[in-house]
């Protein structure tokens, strides 16, 4: 979330879980498999819902629906997620924070250093290097237009990871996150197997 409001894409205290959590899911599988061990897979539906026990969060329920412990308990994939709820509202306090470069700064440090080990904090330093990664993401939609790779010579001052996660955001975008070949929407298979990864080349891993 910290990512997204630092890009400028969460844009508000309220988290729409209809149009921001396509890339928050993305982030959070990112994130998530830097430090868990290969196979163990979850969703970003997962810790949205828990976090209403905070004080800075709070589930917006639908009409008609109220949220219960019960109902977060049984989340555990965004279709369900959004069955009772429309997103979450951010405490004013904390949003205000993180709309500076200091705060951010701050708030990441807090929680790497009192929920990780060493070995952790290192990977998920390393992955928030993503920031990077959406900037050479729109590098590459900005030169989309040039008939050759690599008269993007800018492309060069970025890491190989970062150029990694750029690229895939681009592809995935341009499929609108459908894989090419059997139209599955792949947001919502990742939501369930975090399998992003198998839809660089646009085609699902069932394709």
């Amino acid at each position: 979330m910290v990512d997204l409001v630092e890009r400028g894409v969460i844009t508000s205290g309220f988290i729409d879980i209809t149009s921001d959590l396509i890339e928050l899911n993305d982030l959070f599988n990112l994130y998530w498999r830097r430090i868990m061990l290969f196979g163990q897979n979850s969703s970003i539906a997962f810790p949205f819902s828990r976090l209403d026990s905070e004080p800075f969060w709070e589930l917006v329920p639908q009409p008609g629906t109220t949220v219960t412990q019960a109902m977060i308990n049984n989340t555990a994939s965004v279709s369900y997620l959004r069955k009772y709820t429309f997103g979450a509202l951010l405490d004013d306090d904390l949003f205000r924070i993180l709309q500076s470069t200091d705060g951010r700064g701050i708030l990441r440090e807090a929680l790497l250093y009192s929920c990780f080990s060493e070995a952790a904090q290192m990977e998920l330093m390393d992955q928030t290097a993503n920031s990077q990664a959406y900037s050479y993401s729109r590098l590459l939609e900005e030169k989309s237009h040039l008939p050759l790779v690599k008269e993007v010579l800018e492309s060069d001052t970025y890491r190989p990871s970062v150029r990694y996660q750029g690229f895939r955001r681009v592809i995935v975008s341009c499929y609108d996150h459908r894989c090419a070949l059997c139209g599955t929407y792949v947001e919502q298979r990742a939501a369930i197997n975090s399998d992003y990864t198998m839809f660089v080349n646009g085609l699902c891993h069932t394709s």
